[in-house]
């Protein structure tokens, strides 16, 4: 759970200086008293803010929250934000580069399904604007000197979302029980990270707007029937409703046109944010879902 840290004028930590050390925020922690009843709190919060994911079908598994934050620079976050923009500027390149270019189509096979799918969905207009919503996996030690040496890309998430509305509680309970003490303590400023589910629907309502379609009903597009993973879009959608954004989770067998629109029970709808991967819309179709939505 991240905390950014910003200076204060009592803070002892150098300016030349781009981490926070983990160690000092070790040192303060051990010192509280009362971390049993801060940990029974945290869990508390957690159940109470559905933070858990489907363990076996029928079955909760709580995610457990660290009770030590992570406290991010504004150097690290701007590092890596800059980082990972530039991957996803180069992962919006790859479509039309793929289709243009042999080489490259060699080196990113699909299968044959997957190719017919592409080609029927883009008109091969394999240039027109794309929007992405990505998560990018880093693994690295923020509280090290040598944080952005040991800084790894392992995973670039273009499809599912998973785990951000995890983050975005995690955060919050770090901002409520933690940033408080830590703040007098460390002598810092500390906040919560960005409202990651603010930014999601912005993403939404901003490629919205491209296709004529301001302020939008949004669908999160997920297979139901699935009883093991995540369990995040449900909680969002109330999330959503609570902040005025139209925002309904959908299976993509429950979508249908009717007269020229795209709907969900009653529903119209006006943008999709696809979880389902690529491979598995075709295997539900295989199975005699009807996919022409």
């Amino acid at each position: 759970m991240p905390l950014i840290a910003s200076r204060t004028a009592g803070c002892r930590m150098p300016p030349a200086v781009d981490h926070f050390p983990s160690d000092r925020v070790t040192a303060t922690l051990k010192r509280w008293k009362d971390l049993p009843e801060l940990a029974r709190d945290v869990r508390k919060r957690a159940a109470e803010a559905d933070l858990f994911f489907h363990f076996k079908p029928g079955r909760k598994r709580y995610i457990p929250v660290a009770l030590k934050p992570w406290i991010v620079t504004q150097t690290q976050r701007r590092y890596l934000r800059r980082i990972s923009m530039l991957l996803e500027r180069a992962a919006q390149r790859i479509l039309p580069e793929r289709f243009a270019r042999k080489e490259i189509a060699e080196l990113l096979p699909f299968a044959e399904e997957e190719e017919r799918w592409i080609r029927e969905a883009y008109g091969e207009d394999y240039r027109r604007p794309e929007t992405f919503f990505s998560r990018m996996d880093v693994s690295t030690d923020l509280g090290r000197p040598d944080w952005k040496a040991r800084a790894w890309f392992l995973e670039a998430n273009f499809v599912g979302i998973g785990a951000t509305y995890y983050s975005w509680c995690a955060s919050r309970i770090a901002k409520e029980v933690f940033a408080p003490r830590l703040s007098r303590e460390l002598k810092l400023r500390l906040a919560s990270e960005d409202d990651i589910l603010d930014m999601i629907f912005r993403r939404c309502r901003a490629h919205a707007a491209k296709i004529g379609r301001p302020d939008p009903t949004v669908a999160f597009l997920e297979q139901k029937e699935i009883e093991h993973g995540p369990f995040e879009y449900q909680t969002m959608e109330r999330i959503y409703r609570e902040r005025g954004c139209r925002m309904i989770v959908a299976d993509p067998a429950e979508l249908r046109f009717e007269g020229g629109e795209l709907r969900c029970g009653s529903t119209r709808v006006d943008l999709i944010y696809r979880d389902p991967t690529l491979a598995e819309l075709v295997e539900m179709e295989s199975q005699g879902i009807e996919m022409g939505p």
